[in-house]
């Protein structure tokens, strides 16, 4: 029997809908923050507010089946495509944003204080 899904607002397109069991990085991510020549291969997580290394994937329901597709296609798949896959690969998607110009944002309400700048 297929486990029932719970119903809320989904967290990008603010609907209410039936909700997926999210992973906050997609799972292939954690893959590749595994070190399997370490004693511990597990990737460095936060738990409540320490740090520790943990194979548990963060999921939630937040997110409704139409913008879990949206995501998937137009974001994670292009991501983890362009990532390295070793520490002295090319890394493409770094490549990909070093062309891309800054944002200015009138009103910005950012500040050095919170080390975030509008331009």
């Amino acid at each position: 029997m297929a486990k029932l899904r719970p119903t809320g607002k989904c967290k990008l397109c603010g609907y209410e809908k039936e909700l997926c069991d999210s992973h906050y990085l997609p799972k292939r991510m954690y893959a590749f923050a595994r070190v399997p020549t370490l004693k511990n291969p597990n990737p460095v997580m936060s738990v409540n507010g320490e740090l520790t290394q943990i194979s548990d994937q963060y999921r939630g329901y937040v997110f409704c089946s139409d913008c879990e597709t949206l995501l998937n296609k137009n974001g994670e798949q292009w991501v983890q495509n362009n990532i390295p896959r070793s520490h002295d690969s090319t890394f493409p998607l770094q490549d990909a944003i070093r062309l891309l110009a800054p944002l200015h944002i009138e009103n910005c309400p950012a500040s050095a204080e919170n080390g975030v700048s509008c331009r």
